[in-house]
């Protein structure tokens, strides 16, 4: 499968589309639609969606408030199985994808597989075409299908976190990353300035600074956005 690639490997965008291109069409699918949720916000994560369906199709996949979608994204976020469903299962998207559709909304058989990072960070991947899914179908694919989306998702979440890295107005310092470090362990600012063996006012000035750059309301927030970015796993020079 085209998707199986070396960690090492490089993968810009557009060869991440075109391997993901491949991989739908060997797995006998049409359109590929994958989304990952950065939760930047706890709360209210951010959509980003990669696929080869059309601009209508894709402001139906990041309509959050859509009942019938949100139904499938639950189930994907909660089993480790894939499921299997069609527009006709959902009258909003089948209205959408008349017979005049021009081939490019997604068509109306769909195969959808949850996935989550080591953080736990989620993300789905979905494929479709125009005829059914058979179970033995399914049954023959479904491993397949499982580790595509797991490397689909890997790569396209590192796409998102470098991509959100890098329009930070400032990068973290090793010093920065390393106050944050504690504070995520859950330690506070005395015992971090006695850990490092620096001043507490210096504790504070580090941790303000990555907040600001952040853009973290305080350093409970700052160490969390630090966390889901990966930047406190990264080495410290």
């Amino acid at each position: 499968m085209p998707l199986f690639w070396t960690p090492s490997s490089h993968c810009d965008d557009d060869t991440l589309r075109a391997r993901l291109e491949a991989a739908t069409a060997e797995l006998e699918f049409e359109i590929y639609g994958l989304v990952t949720w950065l939760p930047l916000s706890a709360n209210q994560p951010t959509a980003h969606l990669l696929t080869n369906a059309d601009e209508r199709w894709k402001s139906v996949i990041m309509n959050r408030d859509l009942g019938q979608a949100r139904a499938i994204v639950d189930w994907c976020k909660t089993h480790h199985e894939p499921i299997a469903w069609n527009a006709e299962a959902m009258p909003s998207l089948d209205a959408l994808e008349g017979p005049a559709n021009d081939g490019r909304m997604g068509r109306r058989h769909r195969w959808s597989q949850g996935v989550r990072d080591s953080l736990g960070v989620d993300g789905i991947l979905t494929l479709s075409r125009s005829h059914p899914i058979g179970v033995e179908e399914a049954q023959r694919k479904r491993f397949m299908f499982r580790m595509l989306a797991t490397k689909a998702h890997q790569r396209w979440l590192g796409h998102v976190r470098a991509r959100t890295i890098a329009e930070l107005p400032d990068q973290l310092s090793p010093r920065e990353i390393e106050v944050l470090r504690w504070f995520a362990d859950g330690k506070i600012a005395e015992d971090v300035a006695t850990l490092l063996g620096i001043k507490l006012t210096t504790v504070r000035f580090h941790a303000t600074n990555a907040a600001r750059k952040l853009g973290a309301e305080n350093t409970t927030s700052a160490a969390y956005r630090a966390l889901v970015l990966g930047l406190l796993h990264r080495p410290i020079d």
